[in-house]
């Protein structure tokens, strides 16, 4: 499951690349 890893790097990826998120 990637959503815990994902859920960590939720405030890294929102703010360097918000597509990773969707």
């Amino acid at each position: 499951l990637t959503r815990i890893r994902l859920q960590k790097h939720r405030g890294v990826t929102q703010k360097k690349s918000p597509k990773h998120l969707r």
